[in-house]
């Protein structure tokens, strides 16, 4: 829910948290009418929003509005946020948005954007 923030997880080979935005509003509506409202901002082709509710118009789907973005002066290991998460005793799926304990982003936060000495 927004106001929040959006811990950028990128999957693959590098498997780290790479950037960090404020979450500025979370919108849930059926494809088309979502696709319409959003589209002049150039982040999905319909085919990608098609795709995203296995072609079901009739299925909701849920659209993020963020801002802020800016990447960590140093990328966030799997390993470590493995680590932080269990610290903290949060569950280790980055698979679906995930609350975070603010300990815990806190944490990580300082990881990704040390302070300079």
């Amino acid at each position: 829910s927004a106001p929040g923030r959006i811990l950028w997880y990128v999957s693959g080979s590098c498997g780290e948290i790479a950037a960090i935005s404020h979450l500025d509003e979370v919108e849930i509506g059926l494809p088309k009418e979502l696709f319409k409202k959003y589209r002049r901002f150039g982040i999905l082709e319909w085919r990608d929003i098609y795709g995203l509710c296995k072609g079901d118009i009739e299925r909701e789907i849920m659209a993020l509005k963020f801002s802020r973005t800016f990447p960590f002066r140093n990328r966030i290991p799997l390993s470590e946020i493995r680590a932080v998460f269990r610290e903290h005793g949060v569950g280790e799926s980055l698979q679906a948005p995930l609350r975070l304990p603010e300990s815990a982003f806190q944490q990580l936060f300082k990881i990704g954007y040390p302070i300079p000495e």
